[in-house]
């Protein structure tokens, strides 16, 4: 084997490892994008299942008048402040579901996705203030009246913030994966 011989061996192998390289670079690409589109799947579901249990509050609007003599003004704020919720899931639910991560360019589902992650933290915002606005004109009446009534209305309060702050940190986390699976999309890491 002479000199010549050995380097167009070795011209071969090198195209061999650029095209190796390559396919690698490919097949990481679609792997990150195939677990965007999982999250993606993931976030839509979150959404729905948030949006159900928006229909708890109309369900339990009636107890307030029956149940804690409350006036009928606020057991029908009560149930339209879930169906408000429950609307605004279902438009996002529904939104992240018409993307389709596997085909759009990848800087528009970039843009995308954080712009649906500002308006999760907007609208989440937005609906604490609007509900501490409603538990304190709904209740401030009872507080010398019937105090375990805001103090029950108080414990609601705390227990249900709580589940919607983890509810919203779900989202949040998902929503994330996604961006950091598009970003990998564009440019794959080698030591995966």
């Amino acid at each position: 084997m002479d000199i010549e011989e050995l380097k167009q061996q070795w011209n071969q192998l090198s195209v061999r490892v650029d095209r190796l390289e390559q396919e690698n670079r490919r097949l990481a690409a679609e792997l990150a994008t195939g677990r965007a589109v999982s999250a993606q799947q993931k976030l839509v579901r979150r959404f729905m299942l948030h949006g159900f249990c928006g229909l708890i509050l109309p369900l339990l609007a009636p107890l307030l008048v029956l149940v804690l003599n409350m006036p009928l003004w606020v057991a029908v704020l009560y149930a339209l402040l879930g169906l408000v919720c429950m609307l605004i899931d279902f438009y996002l639910a529904d939104s992240v579901r018409k993307r389709n991560i596997a085909k759009d360019s990848v800087v528009e589902n970039l843009q995308f996705i954080i712009s649906l992650k500002k308006k999760q933290r907007q609208i989440q915002l937005v609906l604490i203030g609007v509900c501490l606005l409603f538990l304190a004109f709904a209740f401030y009446p009872f507080i010398k009246e019937e105090p375990s009534i805001v103090i029950g209305a108080f414990i609601g309060a705390i227990i249900g913030a709580t589940l919607g702050f983890l509810e919203y940190r779900r989202k949040i986390k998902l929503i994330n994966e996604i961006i950091a699976e598009l970003r990998e999309s564009i440019n794959p890491k080698d030591n995966r």
